[in-house]
């Protein structure tokens, strides 16, 4: 969603009404984006959570590119508390007033009077100490606009003090992930986006400003569902929302969370080819570890909670592949491999490792059979990456890679993906 003069409210009597008044009032005014049979399978799907068809009709509009509408159905969802302060930072506290946004969990986390600024004097305590927090943090976090804004704005080499900053950031990111805790990654990935919102904001640089709204959609997704992981009875609906073999991996669910996770990691991962510096590349490269860990945490979560014992994993120093493990020096082609696939421009990669093209080749044959064969977006993407990933495993130990025009995946490539990659 892009930057807009604040929406006024659709009818004068709009931040009195109830909810289920301004939904049936959109709807009527031909302004609602689920059939009645998409809203009782959303209702049936959330197990009759009203506020997950709402944010079903949002995102519709989200995709429609229809900001007036998404912003008149996210008014109905109890939105993230950071999400409703971004709100207020980009287009006021009118804004707010005049949509009738439900504010309970920012008047949680950020006590009652934070939509017109009256704070109590802890509160505003605690508010100069998160701004100064926050004024010591920009310095580092200038240079992580998002990856298409980053391109038009640096074409030059970085200044000495702008590769200073971004070292400072990636020695911040590494100390976050080797904590392990998952949710400090979260809450770290959810600030690197964030800040990158705001930049693609001032740049009014709409197709930037969708993509990662829909990122912080995910990253709310995956909190979501932190939150209940835990729980066996809460869980377990989960679990049986996702019963297909399609929608499952390792005996688990692959839920909105694995889902987001999987999308994310691939964002980060495609982020890396346009980067300018060595240092920026390693940047998102270690944001992309940081999001494994957390990613491994929450399957781990998921399987306590359900009595599923997972596989044993290969140790960090090996690598499994589909006939045994990579010695040092395959370990080391195949991350030289893997590198040049991520950082380099296709032409490039290949010049540099003319094997690579066959990986080109057997990616966009394996994507037909995808297409057909695999139904879900995610569940695609993530089957994809496990080939690349196979790939480089087999031109690492100097196999060659199964002609293109079968249009299907080997045995070996078909076995269930990883969360590190």
């Amino acid at each position: 969603m892009s930057k807009i003069a604040p929406v006024p409210a659709p009818t004068p009597e709009w931040p009195a009404m109830s909810k289920e008044e301004r939904a049936a009032w959109l709807r009527e005014n031909g302004k609602g984006y689920l059939s009645k049979a998409e809203q009782e399978e959303e209702l049936r799907r959330h197990h009759g959570d009203i506020e997950m068809v709402y944010y079903a009709e949002a995102k519709k509009a989200h995709d429609a590119k229809d900001d007036e509408v998404f912003w008149q159905w996210f008014s109905l969802i109890v939105a993230p508390a950071y999400y409703l302060k971004s709100v207020k930072r980009w287009n006021g506290a009118d804004f707010i007033r005049a949509l009738g946004f439900d504010t309970t969990e920012a008047d949680k986390a950020y006590g009652p009077g934070w939509l017109e600024d009256k704070l109590s004097a802890p509160q505003e305590a605690q508010q100069q100490q998160d701004e100064a927090q926050q004024q010591q943090d920009k310095a580092l976090k200038r240079l992580l606009g998002f990856e298409a804004v980053a391109v038009k704005k640096h074409q030059q080499a970085f200044s000495a003090e702008e590769l200073v900053n971004t070292r400072k950031v990636l020695a911040h990111v590494k100390k976050i992930a080797a904590s392990g805790n998952a949710e400090a990654i979260i809450e770290m990935e959810k600030d690197f986006i964030q800040h990158d919102l705001e930049r693609c904001v001032k740049a009014d640089d709409k197709e930037m400003i969708g993509s990662l709204n829909a990122a912080l959609l995910g990253i709310a997704a995956i909190e979501r569902k932190h939150r209940i992981v835990d729980n066996k009875e809460q869980y377990q609906r989960v679990n049986e929302e996702f019963s297909f073999p399609k929608n499952r991996k390792q005996g688990l669910p692959l839920d909105e969370a694995r889902q987001a996770f999987a999308s994310h990691r691939t964002r980060l991962g495609n982020d890396v080819k346009y980067c300018l510096e060595e240092t920026e590349k390693q940047l998102f490269r270690e944001r992309r570890k940081a999001l494994s860990i957390a990613e491994k945490d929450y399957i781990a979560r998921q399987a306590r909670t359900l009595g599923v014992e997972l596989p044993q994993r290969a140790k960090p120093a090996q690598v499994k592949s589909g006939q045994g493990k990579l010695s040092a020096r395959e370990a080391a082609k195949r991350d030289a491999l893997e590198k040049a696939y991520t950082s380099l421009s296709r032409a490039e990669a290949v010049q540099a490792y003319p094997e690579l093209a066959d990986v080109y080749k057997l990616e966009a044959a394996v994507k037909g059979f995808a297409d057909e064969s695999i139904p879900n977006s995610e569940a695609q993407k993530m089957f994809l990456e496990a080939i690349r990933q196979e790939s480089f495993n087999e031109l690492a130990k100097g196999n060659p890679l199964p002609e293109a025009k079968q249009r299907q995946a080997p045995q070996s490539l078909q076995q269930d993906l990883d969360p590190e990659r």
